[in-house]
């Protein structure tokens, strides 16, 4: 049994109404075997081996009670559970409206402790993950229970919309070949700490930490991060900017890979992942010195044959207060510093030049599976006319010539 220290409270603040007694044909499809029913909540009450059933749309795992007094059923999601994991769990908080007996109560639950685990926990490759860096959630949800449980999602969605009828079953989604080094794009904070670092931030906190390598990226994403770490410590006259104080100019860094070429990826034979291009950007407050970012994207040239180009972006100086997966506004072109300004990308044998600014998959290993499923599914022929539009770059379009 793994005892956490204090009470993590449940994501969300207080819970959400599942069924209500009026509807018994909707209520005997949310009571499925993992629904814990109780007579009635109290403050301070606990509930010894509650299990985990699903994960909802942030990757919570979300736990089922159903609650006699109320008549009704109520949803807490918990950070990081997993399906099939046992909490103990504590009410915090219950409170009914005296003047409104009829109506169900509100509640707030917190972790008390994580007992047995779930069958699909799996040991992080990632030494950062523990320390809730905001970049991966699911680093030990086995990836095969990982794509279940999505799939199970938005089966569930489709029900609850009424957008499942008369249509054919969803498919399981298309697994990626590697659950490692698929991410096209990732974007690390500079920050001062015995020296110029780079992180990212954990959820809910504005104080970033320390990476020394993230898992998500490709191996020449890896080799251009310490390029880009190496050579703005080597430069004196680089500062990262300090949101508390005002000071400094260098905001954070974008890695954009992509692969070299065309080449099928098996996940049978993950050797033929291919290698990759990486067009980094330096993202600055307004005003930074020109000169200075020159000299250190030839550095970064210099030291990775990887980077085909170095761009730069002075939109940077966001507000302290970041959710998981902030990223610079991207609203203007950027400027080149070295190289060239934009990355070769494949799709379906179509090559593609884009701009550090554009919008691209986040898995590259899928790129050619996700235009085929569009392909496969718009059923256009020579003569139709396509839309390409909220598409990003526009990535779909030239696989229908």
């Amino acid at each position: 049994m793994l005892a956490v220290r204090g009470r993590a409270p449940a994501v969300i603040s207080g819970c959400r109404c599942l069924t209500s007694a009026a509807s018994s044909e909707s209520a005997r499809g949310h009571l499925h075997d993992q629904t814990v029913v109780v007579n009635a909540l109290r403050k301070d009450q606990v509930l010894r081996g509650v299990t985990v059933a699903h994960i909802d749309e942030n990757g919570h795992g979300v736990v089922g009670i159903h609650v006699r007094k109320d008549k009704q059923s109520f949803e807490f999601a918990f950070a990081r559970t997993l399906p099939g994991e046992r909490l103990n769990l504590v009410v915090e908080h219950a409170r009914h409206d005296k003047y409104k007996k009829k109506e169900p109560g509100k509640y707030r639950l917190l972790l008390e402790e994580r007992g047995a685990a779930s069958l699909d926990e799996v040991t992080p490759r990632c030494a950062h993950f523990s320390e809730k860096c905001g970049g991966c959630a699911f680093q030990h949800f086995r990836y095969e229970a990982q794509v279940q449980a999505k799939h199970s999602l938005l089966c569930q969605r489709m029900e609850e919309y009424r957008l499942d009828r008369g249509g054919p079953e969803v498919p399981l989604p298309e697994p990626s070949p590697s659950a490692f080094g698929f991410h096209g794009r990732t974007e690390f904070r500079f920050f001062l700490r015995d020296g110029i670092r780079m992180g990212l931030h954990p959820v809910g906190n504005p104080v970033p930490i320390s990476i020394s390598q993230c898992h998500l990226h490709p191996e020449a994403s890896h080799r251009a991060f310490q390029a880009v770490l190496d050579s703005v410590r080597a430069e004196a006259r680089a500062t990262a900017f300090d949101e508390r104080t005002g000071r400094g100019w260098l905001c954070s860094a974008i890695f954009k890979a992509s692969p070299h070429a065309v080449v099928k990826v098996s996940a049978d034979d993950l050797s033929k992942i291919p290698e990759m291009e990486v067009l980094v950007t330096l993202v600055t407050i307004p005003g930074a010195p020109q000169e200075v970012l020159v000299r250190v994207a030839e550095s970064v040239m210099s030291q990775c044959k990887d980077v085909v180009g170095v761009t730069w972006s002075d939109e940077g100086g966001e507000p302290a207060s970041r959710l998981a997966g902030w990223r610079s506004l991207g609203r203007e072109p950027q400027k080149l510093l070295a190289g060239r300004g934009h990355l070769t990308q494949h799709v379906l044998g179509v090559s593609l030049e884009a701009a550090p600014e554009a919008f691209s998959r986040p898995n590259q290993l899928l790129a050619d599976a996700v235009a085929s499923k569009v392909v496969e599914f718009s059923k256009a022929g020579p003569e139709d006319i396509v839309w390409d539009t909220f598409c990003g770059k526009g990535c779909i379009f030239p696989v229908y010539f």
